[in-house]
């Protein structure tokens, strides 16, 4: 009975030796493949879920880095068309050399106009009188402490109220009280004004340089300028090829035409 063989053992003893086999030809395996492509044992156990949600998560912040990008481009195309900067209550110096003429239409009190002119075909009433020009060739009127209506553009220059104080050619004209001064559509060569004030200022399509608290300094290249809520000097010449200046203050600033930022804060 002791020297007897027993198939059972035998048939455990194969099977063990098979399991062994099978099982170092598949750590075998698994080791050539991290040696060749560099993927852990972990990773090829795992790696395909891993590497499926890697994928996903690849794909979706392309999609979204896309998305913003084009997102982007569209508001700055946006912008291209008109950028505006508006601002609260603080005000911001600057000086703005344009070379078109805006039209303005305004009751307002101003401390001072200033015309260059030789039309003298044109009838200036001064105090319900006619002002006489004779023998003049060439008229510099001032219009001190103005309150009435203004109205002028490339044409001409239209006015119609009081002021404290005329000037012709450095002669003043004296009267007690107010002086009524009107006269309409007169053919002017240079226009000063001092004390204007305006909610929006509109500028035609043109050229010229706006200059921020001597800082800052933009040129406007064929485009459209709005001022909000503007106060300073005004000074126009028709004849030269910068035919306006501005000097004074605003509290905000619209460009149309140019995709343009700025920080006026």
């Amino acid at each position: 009975m002791l020297g007897q063989h027993h198939p059972y053992h035998n048939n455990l003893r194969f099977y063990v030796v098979v399991i062994t086999l099978v099982v170092g030809a598949i750590f075998l395996f698994l080791f050539i493949n991290n040696d060749k492509e560099g993927i852990s044992l972990t990773s090829a156990f795992v790696g395909t879920d891993d590497s499926s949600e890697l994928a996903g998560t690849q794909i979706e912040e392309k999609s979204l880095f896309g998305l913003n990008s084009n997102k982007e481009v569209q508001e700055k195309e946006n912008k291209a068309s008109t950028t505006k900067v508006k601002r609260g209550s603080n005000e911001v110096e600057f000086d703005l050399n344009f070379d078109q003429i805006p039209s303005i239409k305004e009751e307002a009190k101003l401390e001072e106009i200033e015309l260059n002119f030789d039309d003298l075909k044109t009838t200036i009433n001064v105090n319900n009188d006619k002002l006489e020009l004779n023998n003049l060739k060439e008229v510099n009127l001032k219009i001190i402490n103005f309150e009435g209506g203004v109205e002028f553009n490339s044409m001409g220059v239209s006015i119609d109220g009081t002021a404290s104080r005329l000037e012709v050619n450095d002669i003043a004209l004296s009267s007690k009280g107010e002086i009524k001064i009107s006269f309409d559509s007169l053919d002017y060569n240079t226009l000063s004004i001092l004390g204007l004030e305006l909610k929006e200022l509109d500028l035609p399509q043109g050229d010229g340089t706006f200059i921020i608290e001597e800082k800052l300094q933009y040129t406007i290249e064929n485009e459209e300028l709005n001022l909000y809520q503007y106060s300073g000097k005004l000074g126009i010449s028709r004849n030269e090829d910068i035919k306006l200046s501005l000097e004074g203050t605003a509290n905000g600033v619209a460009v149309t035409g140019e995709d343009l930022n700025l920080n006026l804060e």
